[in-house]
């Protein structure tokens, strides 16, 4: 089969999550099929692009300017496409390359990489089978930033976004074959309100020969947070985790690491060297995650799966969430980690954990054995495989 997939990001470096889902069910795709990438050129232009391991023929165009972007997709109007986040995304020479590419060669099929690009979907015919990854939900994910928002302005503005993204993914996913969700919890939510799209789940993952328990001594009394700190459910967790919970936690000498790429103004601002450290961008997270006593992910934004819990999961650390944090992963709390839905819980939470080591020991355990079990990258690269395989030899089969 002969695969056009279309990404507004380059997905590498994995520095972050929506790249590790991409990059990984690219790689799942390009082990089958003859899979063409056309996207923006990555950081660092066509000099990165020797670095890129996949198979797969690679078509880069420079990204336009946001303000040439906006310009272009307000002047182009479109009723389904009136949000912000779109507009800004908006790329005339991404499409205009995707569409060279079906002009030279008989494409079989199309995979829209984010809700960003499945816009292009509705701009002319495609007459190819069209699969759409959501990757999140991002009406949902606004509506929560407009409820806790704290000033009018702000609740008024993202409420108003919510309602353009809501827009666009029910038109986009009634005009897609296929639309690939990252859990149950986001599948419900699209049927919602959209019932008439196909769903399935294709979940995030793992690689667990990559993120495995490694040896050596552990920090005492100390926390870590990994992700993409420029995002702002990431820079909103933290903030929430310095302000409301690291005062209650009572274990002595507390510290927390926050590790990942382009912190904000925000996010360098919690950093005293002492109780809280803002790493930056390091070459690898997975040191921190394992000399850390226990992985909090303290989100209070967002939808799919999250890869870093995943990959907490997958090195055998012991656990802390908030049940955000954990949606659409069918963990158990008390024996895959510790689920915590209010500050309080969450440092009492983190607090036993700190003073009782066999218990670290037997979550971490089962954190990583719940993790290889379900959601290791070569299953889920499989599943997508058969998915295409199963849209192509049964066009109209009703999906999960």
């Amino acid at each position: 089969m002969r695969i056009l997939f279309l990404s507004e990001r380059f997905p590498y470096p994995l520095h972050d999550g929506g790249n590790l889902r991409t990059y990984h069910l690219l790689a799942g795709l390009a082990a089958e099929h003859e899979v063409t990438l056309v996207a923006h050129a990555p950081p660092g232009g066509a000099a990165a692009l020797p670095d890129f391991p996949l198979a797969c023929r690679l078509v880069c165009v420079d990204k336009p300017s946001v303000l040439w972007r906006v310009g272009g997709r307000v002047y182009q109007g479109g009723r389904s496409c009136r949000s912000l986040f779109l507009a800004k995304n908006w790329s005339p020479p991404l499409l205009a390359a995707a569409r060279r590419q079906l002009q030279q060669l008989p494409f079989d099929a199309i995979h829209w990489n984010h809700l960003d690009t499945a816009c292009y979907a509705l701009r002319g015919r495609w007459p190819q089978l069209k699969v759409f990854d959501t990757h999140n939900c991002l009406s949902g994910m606004g509506l929560q930033v407009a409820r806790d928002a704290r000033s009018w302005w702000r609740r008024r503005l993202f409420t108003y976004e919510a309602r353009q993204l809501r827009t666009a993914e029910s038109v986009i996913c009634r005009h897609m074959d296929r639309n690939l969700v990252c859990s149950e919890d986001d599948a419900t939510t699209y049927r919602q309100f959209c019932p008439e799209g196909r769903y399935t789940v294709i979940p995030n993952g793992v690689d667990t020969n990559f993120f495995h328990p490694q040896p050596g001594p552990q920090e005492a009394h100390s926390l870590v947070f990994t992700g993409a700190m420029n995002y702002f459910p990431n820079e909103q967790a933290a903030q929430f985790f310095c302000r409301e919970i690291l005062p209650r936690i009572t274990a002595d000498k507390k510290k927390v690491y926050f590790v990942g790429r382009q912190p904000t103004s925000a996010i360098r601002a919690l950093h005293d060297g002492q109780r809280v450290i803002v790493t930056g961008e390091v070459a690898d997270v997975r040191p921190y995650v394992q000399r850390s006593q226990v992985y909090i992910v303290p989100l209070q934004h967002g939808s799919g799966t999250r890869l870093k819990i995943l990959e907490a999961m997958a090195m055998g650390k012991a656990v802390v969430s908030t049940p955000l944090g954990a949606e659409g992963i069918p963990v158990r709390h008390g024996q895959h980690l510790l689920l915590a839905d209010s500050a309080e819980q969450f440092s009492r939470s983190v607090d036993e954990l700190l003073a009782n080591d066999r218990q670290r020991e037997q979550l971490g355990a089962a954190a990583r054995k719940f993790a290889t079990d379900h959601f290791d990258w070569t299953e889920i690269q499989s599943a997508v495989r058969q998915l295409y395989r199963d849209a192509v030899e049964a066009p109209n089969a009703l999906c999960n």
